[in-house]
Parts: C-alpha cells; sequence; structure tokens
C-alpha cells in the first residue's frame, strides 16, 4: 500500500527572508543528510534574482523527518550582491566536492560580476578546504543550478551558461530579452584543482540555450539538456568528456521556458 509523500517546511518565506530556493543535498557517510540552500535577505529587490542571498545549511539524522544544526555555510562579503547556486559532489575518492559563485555585482540593467569556486571537504561537511576558482569576476559566465558530475574516466564536469547584455535586461517585459545566453561547460582532471573551458558553446535562438544539465550515459557520451523559447526541451552530446558539443537538436518533448533537469 502506498503513502502519501510527507512534506516538511524548513524554511518559510518572510519579511525578513522573502525566499529560500537553489537547495542541493548530500547524503553522509553516517547515513545523515546534508542540505544547503540560497537564503535571501531583506531588500528593495524582495524575492527577485538580484535579491542579496547567503548560503546556509542544515543536518538530518533520521532520513529528512527532523532537521537541525542550523549553520551560514557561504556569506555575502560587504560588498558583493550574492552567494549562489550551491551543488554538491561525492568524489571517486570519497570526498566531498562543494561548489557556488559569488555574485560580486548582479543589478538589473547593469554589467555582471560573478566568479565560481571549488572546495572539499574530507571529513563529511564539518569542514572545507580552500576555494580553488573555476572563473573570476566574469561578466558573462554562470553555472547551471545545483550540477556537477564526475564521469568514469574521473573528469569533473560542471554545466556553465555564457550570456551577453546586461544583467536581466528587460526581464519580463519581452517574450525574448537581449540577454541571451550559450550552455557549454568547465571540465577538470585533477579533482577540481584546475580547470579548463569546453571548446565551444551550444547556441539557440531568441533567448538562447540556457541552465543546461548534463548526465553520462552508457556509451561513455555525454548528453546536456537546455532551457529554451523554442517550445521544447533542446539537447545536445559530447563524444569527448564535454570538451566540444555536437549542434542542439529538439528532443521531441513539448515544455515551455523552463529548467530542465
Amino acid at each position: 500500500m502506498s503513502h502519501p509523500p510527507r512534506i516538511l517546511t524548513l524554511a518559510e518565506a518572510c519579511a525578513q527572508h522573502p525566499r529560500h530556493g537553489g537547495a542541493s543535498m548530500i547524503q553522509l557517510k553516517n547515513g545523515s543528510i546534508f542540505l544547503a540552500w540560497m537564503e535571501s535577505g531583506q531588500s528593495e529587490m524582495l524575492a527577485g534574482d538580484d535579491a542579496p542571498f547567503d548560503i546556509v545549511a542544515m543536518t538530518s539524522c533520521d532520513g529528512g523527518s527532523t532537521w537541525g544544526n542550523r549553520q551560514d555555510l557561504i556569506r555575502r562579503g560587504p560588498n558583493d550582491t550574492a552567494a549562489y547556486k550551491p551543488s554538491f559532489l561525492r568524489l571517486q575518492s570519497g570526498e566531498i566536492l562543494f561548489r557556488y559563485e559569488m555574485y560580486h555585482h548582479f543589478v538589473q540593467g547593469e554589467d555582471r560580476n560573478i566568479s565560481a569556486y571549488v572546495c572539499k571537504s574530507a571529513d563529511e561537511c564539518q569542514t572545507f578546504s580552500d576555494p580553488v576558482t573555476l572563473w573570476r569576476c566574469s561578466d558573462c559566465l554562470t553555472g547551471s543550478m545545483n550540477d556537477v558530475r564526475q564521469l568514469s574516466t574521473g573528469r569533473i564536469v560542471v554545466p556553465v551558461e555564457l550570456i551577453t547584455g546586461k544583467a536581466l535586461e528587460n526581464d519580463g517585459e519581452d517574450l525574448s530579452p537581449t540577454d541571451w545566453g550559450m550552455s557549454g561547460t568547465f571540465y577538470s582532471d585533477d579533482e577540481g584543482q584546475t580547470w579548463s573551458q569546453c571548446d565551444n558553446y551550444i547556441y539557440l535562438p531568441m533567448r538562447g540555450a540556457s541552465e543546461p544539465k548534463i548526465e553520462e550515459l552508457r556509451n561513455g557520451q555525454l548528453v546536456m539538456v537546455m532551457r529554451t523559447q523554442l517550445g521544447s526541451v533542446f539537447k545536445s552530446t559530447s563524444k569527448d568528456g564535454g570538451r566540444s558539443w555536437s549542434t542542439a537538436q529538439t528532443t521531441g518533448l513539448i515544455a515551455p521556458e523552463s529548467c530542465p533537469a
């Protein structure tokens, strides 16, 4: 006999924290669950993408029934807009990789300034190493929400978006805002110590190819699915571990402009 899902509210929107989102979790070796998410602060942007965010965390020791040990995981600096996009990955070595971004400047209609980092934990998220930079202070790069993969070869791949135009330019005003994106990847062959950018990015018309997600197939190829304004989910494949990508084609799956996974 099936049972209906039990829904627990861990963080409720309020005037002080209008938005909680972008959550990522990982199971620890002792069976507990470590959960991190983006928590907005009080501002004129309310729950907008350009609101101030910190990354906070909680732990469950009973399979998600109860949660505690709330902590600030990554706080934005005094001159930063937000800490963004937490992601976790259990590496083949047994360590945990933690990826996140710092939005140094993210204001609608202005140039972006974003850096991306990874760090590792050898003690099950009790402490993390100093961050390693994927890219620093870019006006056009941003990662995909909650996605980082280690391939069967050991390579670590992070899907990213290369964006032109100002931050959130004409967002909500037109069907196709003038900030449009192309999808691609960064990858590392030394467990995240150094990173390389893919040889080509995936272009699509209108708002472009955005918020990519990747998965490794049984034959070793990678498949990437992307958010589009073209009426369906589009996909691309890579035969070289995310270094290069094929021309995007529709999957045939009808979809609005929403993030796939």
